[in-house]
């Protein structure tokens, strides 16, 4: 799926634009999460790669400049599996661009 087709497949199937970080890292993956929160990737133009940004802002004008108006943003940590405990829920909200 290109970047040009988020807003086909937010109708389609359902979806809000969504964009995933895990702490400590620099990219930020966007995509689109369907009803039963599952992820999926927005592809590249040439659909090689998955849709990465190098910061937050870069991913909320990434979607913008493709009519989203709001987005799920959620911050993932691997700490608490890390050290053996259960792992948390991510931080999750709605943001508007």
């Amino acid at each position: 799926m290109s970047a040009t087709n988020v807003e086909q497949t937010q109708l389609a199937h359902h979806m809000i634009p969504a964009i995933i970080c895990t702490a400590d890292s620099s990219h930020y993956l966007i995509g689109a999460e369907d009803d039963r929160g599952n992820f999926f990737n927005v592809y590249s133009r040439d659909s090689s790669q998955p849709l990465v940004a190098d910061s937050l802002e870069q991913a909320k004008m990434l979607l913008k400049e493709k009519g989203v108006e709001k987005a799920l943003v959620e911050m993932q940590t691997p700490y608490d599996e890390m050290v053996g405990l259960e792992a948390e829920d991510p931080a999750r909200s709605i943001l508007t661009l």
